[in-house]
């Protein structure tokens, strides 16, 4: 069996979903002013503020990144005749709920009644119980316990969509045609047919669900498409073999090159225009590879982030927005450096605390089972 030595593996998408998460957790502990709690805004000059805006804004590439590497993981999948539709639908309910059947009891428990500390509404996800919205949050139609989890539907419909895509252009075998096609997908959906429905004779899509959620899927989704191409032809392994004979410094630089071209010219160009980001993301994560490449000690960093990239997620913004006592403790310096590290080593420390509480139950259902196996045969 031959192996692509320049192929991009699972422990790539790992150190890729490990520098996506460190954006993530940028994005929204800088990129939100109104979400600080109040006396605890960052203690910067009103130039300073605008540019950590600008930074944090950036940082919201990467869903646009989880999405890829999700795109690239179906496709790999289903090359090695290992994909199944529902098993991976369930693998993201599965830790999904997980960190839902914690969170969202402890924050009807402890933090019901909070003072109105922002100025955005952040103090009052969990001030009353209601049925249906447990039901809708637990199914992820709604994100009202924790507004970040809009992505559980939207990776979803990703998955469904990506899913059609894959199988309806299996006979394809030009990277360039798949390339235009999606690019070409994504400015009807993202552009056209939000304009079309705005038009009298087809102003009831609007309120259709599986209209605005199949046929209406936003730039993130589109993502998803995009890295189904990306996996599909082995293009960041191309990417690589390209620049194995560059020196390390070359090598080096370019990636430097495109990190900060594609921060320019999402931020700068294109004035953080979503629909630019399914350009802007592979570009920015092959400036990733090339330097992840050349550092072996950081990337193991980053897979050890990757590995950890979906409790930090789905938990983060409990403890910067929703559970004011955590809000207070990463804000408390006034320093947008101290508050991200601080945010940093809080979500770590959970995402550890969560894999180990549930391999804990996970090893004592099996001890149980056994147990019981073992009084029936006797």
């Amino acid at each position: 069996m031959n192996v692509n030595k320049w192929q991009f593996s699972r422990q790539d998408t790992k150190a890729l979903k490990g520098v996506a998460i460190l954006l993530m957790l940028m994005h929204h502990s800088m990129a939100f002013p109104d979400r600080i709690p109040q006396k605890y805004e960052f203690a910067v000059s009103s130039s300073g503020l605008k540019h950590l805006i600008l930074v944090g804004s950036f940082g919201k590439i990467c869903v646009a990144i989880f999405m890829f590497l999700g795109g690239l993981g179906l496709a790999k999948q289903i090359q090695a005749n290992k994909f199944h539709f529902l098993k991976k639908v369930w693998g993201l309910y599965r830790v999904y709920w997980r960190v839902f059947f914690i969170f969202v009891p402890l924050g009807f428990l402890f933090f019901s009644r909070q003072p109105k500390y922002t100025q955005a509404f952040m103090w009052n996800r969990f001030a009353r119980f209601s049925f249906d919205k447990f039901i809708q949050n637990l199914t992820g139609y709604a994100a009202t316990y924790n507004g970040e989890w809009w992505f559980i539907r939207a990776f979803i419909a990703a998955i469904l969509l990506g899913t059609i895509y894959y199988y309806l252009t299996e006979k394809i075998h030009i990277v360039y045609v798949e390339t235009g096609l999606v690019l070409f997908i994504s400015v009807i959906t993202v552009k056209f047919l939000p304009a079309l429905i705005k038009l009298d004779t087809f102003s009831s899509l609007a309120s259709s669900y599986l209209w605005t959620q199949l046929f209406m899927p936003d730039t993130f989704v589109c993502a998803y498409l995009f890295g189904i191409v990306f996996g599909k032809y082995d293009i960041f392994a191309s990417i690589r073999s390209l620049f194995s004979s560059y020196s390390s410094i070359n090598r080096a630089l370019i990636g430097l090159m495109l990190i900060v071209s594609a921060f320019y010219f999402q931020e700068k160009v294109f004035s953080n225009l979503s629909d630019m980001m399914l350009i802007i993301t592979p570009v920015f994560m092959t400036g990733c590879i090339l330097l992840l490449d050349l550092c072996k000690p950081l990337c193991k960093v980053m897979q050890f982030f990757g590995g950890l990239s979906t409790n930090m997620w789905l938990t983060h913004t409990f403890f910067c927005y929703y559970f004011y006592p955590f809000a207070i403790v990463i804000f408390w310096s006034r320093n947008p450096i101290v508050a991200y590290l601080t945010l940093l080593a809080i979500t770590v420390f959970a995402s550890v605390f969560l894999d180990k509480f549930y391999f804990s139950i996970e090893k004592l259902g099996v001890k149980l089972r056994k147990k019981i196996k073992g009084i029936k045969n006797r």
